[in-house]
């Protein structure tokens, strides 16, 4: 776990929206979700819904 990857992390809460996320961070939108879903793989546990749209945080 690095702190970029919880600044991305922290974006998406805030944006609600990957693409915009991405843009707040000044990244394209596969690097950031990238970094994410390695974040998530590495703690095995799903962080967002991105079957939806905005974005949520799964509890």
């Amino acid at each position: 776990m690095t702190l970029q990857q919880l600044e991305y992390v922290m974006a998406v809460y805030r944006c609600q929206h990957f693409a915009k996320a991405a843009d707040s961070c000044h990244v394209t939108q596969p690097t950031l979700s990238a970094m994410i879903q390695k974040l998530e793989s590495e703690l095995n546990v799903k962080i967002f819904d991105r079957s939806s749209s905005p974005s949520y945080l799964l509890h």
